[in-house]
């Protein structure tokens, strides 16, 4: 969980270069296998996993490293790619975890701490989401000058997710919109059903038994 606050936090107060990016994609994607040791899938969902994590990072730092900067086209469509199967593999990466969690029947300190992982991931998923629909259109959202240092998408997924909204990143494109809206309908729903099971699973095993 503090690895995943601080790349948060990293994408919200820093603009990164290249090989800080790689390195951090790195941390998250190392940190994130271990959901193979938590969840224990079936041996297809962790080769899937597996592949997922090669392509995801093998595309991150042929990006990152410029493998395409000489042809524009090819580079723009390679950037989409990898933030394709980054957002295919942390969606992977959730859907365990919420399979998993749905399935205690106790809570413990460690359940807790990875429902608070699963809602950061969401954000993360988003952000990246975001990022793949700017990329091919760079115009798809209004964002003010403030934002331009950082990742402005980070920020604007956390607070969708929360349904805060102050305005100062507003989706124009279509399908932008859309996903805004879904993050902060899922961010409610997450809340409501995820949330609401661990609270009774605590108020079941607290409860005295007759």
């Amino acid at each position: 969980m503090f690895i995943l606050i601080s790349i948060v936090s990293i994408g919200v107060i820093f603009k990164i270069d290249k090989i800080e990016t790689i390195i951090v994609s790195f941390i998250l994607l190392s940190s994130l296998l271990q959901v193979l040791k938590i969840t224990r899938p079936s041996q297809h969902i962790s080769r899937l996993l597996l592949g997922l994590t090669i392509v995801t990072f093998g595309t991150i730092v042929t990006n990152e490293l410029g493998g395409f900067q000489f042809f524009p086209v090819l580079s723009i469509l390679f950037r989409f790619i990898t933030l394709l199967s980054s957002s295919i593999f942390l969606g992977v990466v959730i859907t365990l975890l919420i399979q998993t969690l749905l399935r205690q029947s106790k809570v413990t300190a460690d359940l807790v701490k990875g429902g608070i992982c699963i809602y950061l991931l969401i954000a993360i998923l988003w952000s990246i989401l975001y990022q793949a629909i700017a990329v091919l259109d760079s115009q798809a959202f209004l964002i003010l000058p403030e934002h331009q240092d950082n990742n402005p998408f980070v920020y604007f997924s956390f607070i969708t997710l929360t349904s805060t909204g102050f305005g100062d990143i507003v989706p124009i494109n279509p399908v932008a919109k859309l996903l805004a809206g879904f993050e902060a309908m899922f961010g409610q729903l997450y809340l409501a059903i995820v949330i609401a099971r661990l609270v009774s699973l605590y108020s079941s095993q607290d409860s005295p038994r007759v």
